[in-house]
């Protein structure tokens, strides 16, 4: 099955610590409400649920970050989550004078204000 085929790429890419991309682990934000960590990595960002025994298990990747407006989003930065872990506000490296807000439920940014 070709979508298992996927999943399982991107385990192992997030498993065994050395994806064939060339991008490095740039910022972590952990659940305070769900049991889940995000990993940002290049535009994607790595969705793992922590387990009982306070392990990582690989869950999912919100690939090709994209603003919603005319901005370009580059990197994820400064990831802080809120509202009850529905939401995560994060900077773009391409873009310091914006902060960006990506419903989690969705996984696309849906907001963006500047500063």
């Amino acid at each position: 099955d070709e979508e298992t085929e996927e999943e399982e790429e991107e385990e192992e890419e997030y498993s065994t610590g050395a994806p064939d991309d060339g991008e490095k682990n740039s910022g972590l934000a952990v659940g305070f409400v769900s049991d889940r960590a995000f990993v940002a990595r290049g535009k994607k960002i790595g969705v793992f649920k922590i387990t009982e025994n306070n392990q990582l298990e690989f869950s999912t990747t919100i690939n090709d970050i994209a603003s919603p407006g005319p901005s370009v989003f580059d990197t994820p930065s400064q990831m802080m989550l809120h509202q009850q872990d529905n939401k995560m506000l994060m900077l773009n490296e391409g873009n310091r004078n914006s902060i960006f807000c990506m419903d989690m439920n969705r996984g696309e940014i849906v907001d963006e204000w500047k500063t």
